[in-house]
């Protein structure tokens, strides 16, 4: 009787795991059918660039003044010009005191933010539509009459530095290894430099050095403007002009274009053991060509390739070095790519005491090697359903949907590539898997440059 009431009770259980896999399936497929929004442009004739994302929101507009400007554009006296000069924007103009400008921006913003990239410094609004105006005219009144105060700039040179402080001299990691990483990836261009600075350079920075950065990048012809939420292209432009339209257009710029040379296959070893660091970490930074994401098809390839690889507890990495050889705690992976050159692929463990750091890195690269072995149809397809999930959600979300327009935006990618949802779910839709294993036998190969990095305790295995 006991017998026939557990196989009763098994049988349910398959049905009920039967059923629950076809519901999660059904709902996957139906989160799957992404709508046509589209990313509708603009240029001004003093050259101001205007990006519009009409969706249906509570009467919330996200805006955005982006400047292509950051750290890789810092004169190589005053490496940390560029963050600098963000913090100055809110130190007030000609026509508005810091204080009054800092009430006006918190009394009329849900969030506001700034932040310098490598390629890219931007100012971020979300408000009620009926505020628009009133932070058109504070970004119109920064981009033409910035203050630039002397005792304004002493004062944020000390913020910078305890800034620095924070990020890199009290991390041991940060402080010894990541910007000796970025040295070696970096041979010659400036993408080596840290955004925030370095100390001695943040210190001799003068107003000179920052009005220059100012007067040459803080203009029309160098910015974009992204509006994401309840209003219309023709409403955006027009408000935009109002405010932006009469700015004179900036001389043409010059950027610095030195450039690293191809990968030689050297591999750099940074080692570094404190006191400091609870965790005994192993990374390996793969460099990566910019003709590796030229392309969005090229960008999303990668991104599933590197997903499927070290991404999450269903990756190939977390399987075989955490779940079945229990080398590490976990294991993951950062792709961060450079707007106008290279970037790099990192995979980062959590490694498990006495366990050796030759092992696990032979035992990744075990794996990496045989990517286009392991990779098939199954994992591609749940990769694809995921990223489309992904931009339903975003059709939704003006939050979301902002930055991820910012985000490919600042890799370099032009709304004539990106077009709308629509038109990237047709390039993922595109990816099959032999775009998957070339991607991998490309940049995943001995003969790129790897960047290894070890920091652990003292009680690292020898």
């Amino acid at each position: 009787m006991r017998k026939k009431w557990l196989g009763k009770m098994k049988a349910i259980k398959k049905i009920i795991l039967l059923y629950t896999m076809v519901f999660c399936l059904n709902i996957m497929q139906c989160f799957a059918n992404v709508a046509d929004v589209k990313f509708e442009e603009a240029c001004l004739e003093n050259g101001l660039k205007i990006v519009v994302v009409p969706l249906e929101t509570n009467g919330s507009i996200y805006l955005v003044v982006h400047y292509q400007v950051g750290s890789k554009n810092d004169p190589r006296s005053v490496v940390g010009v560029s963050h600098f000069l963000e913090h100055m924007m809110f130190k007030g103009t000609r026509n508005i005191s810091e204080k009054k400008l800092h009430e006006i921006i918190s009394k009329y913003n849900k969030y506001n933010n700034a932040y310098t990239g490598y390629d890219f410094t931007c100012f971020v609004h979300l408000g009620r539509k009926q505020y628009l105006d009133l932070n058109l005219q504070i970004e119109a009144d920064r981009m033409q009459n910035l203050l630039l105060n002397e005792n304004d700039i002493e004062k944020e040179k000390k913020v910078i530095m305890e800034e620095r402080k924070w990020r890199m001299e009290s991390d041991p990691v940060s402080k010894h290894m990541e910007e000796a990483a970025y040295k070696a990836m970096f041979l010659y261009s400036n993408y080596s430099y840290p955004i925030v600075g370095y100390a001695d350079q943040i210190e001799s920075c003068d107003r000179k050095a920052l009005l220059e950065h100012y007067e040459k990048f803080y203009v029309p012809n160098n910015a974009t403007i992204f509006i994401v939420g309840d209003i219309t292209k023709d409403e955006a432009v027009e408000k935009v002009s109002q405010y932006f339209g009469a700015i004179k257009k900036g001389k043409n710029i010059t950027r610095c274009e030195a450039k690293d040379p191809e990968n030689t296959g050297l591999k750099h070893y940074i080692e570094h053991e404190s006191d400091q660091i609870t965790m005994y970490n192993l990374d390996l930074k793969y460099k990566i060509p910019r003709d590796s994401f030229d392309t969005l098809k090229k960008y999303f390839t990668f991104h599933i390739t590197a997903n499927i690889l070290a991404d999450g507890m269903s990756s190939l990495l977390y399987q075989d070095i955490v779940d079945k050889q229990k080398l590490a705690y976990t294991i993951g992976s950062q792709l961060d790519i450079r707007a106008q050159e290279s970037g790099y692929f990192s995979i980062g463990t959590v490694l498990l005491p006495n366990k050796s750091e030759k092992v696990v890195e032979k035992e990744i690269m075990k794996i990496v090697k045989k990517y286009d072995q392991c990779v098939n149809e199954d994992m591609l397809n749940k990769e694809k359903i995921k990223m489309k999930n992904n931009l339903c959600f975003l059709q939704d979300n003006s939050k979301d949907m902002f930055f991820e327009l910012l985000s490919l935006s600042e890799i370099g990618f032009p709304m004539s590539d990106i077009k709308g949802l629509k038109n990237i779910e047709e390039i993922i839709n595109s990816i099959n898997l032999e775009d998957l294993k070339n991607c991998a036998l490309k940049n995943f190969a001995e003969e790129n440059i790897v960047i290894k990095i070890f920091n652990h305790p003292k009680a690292r295995t020898k």
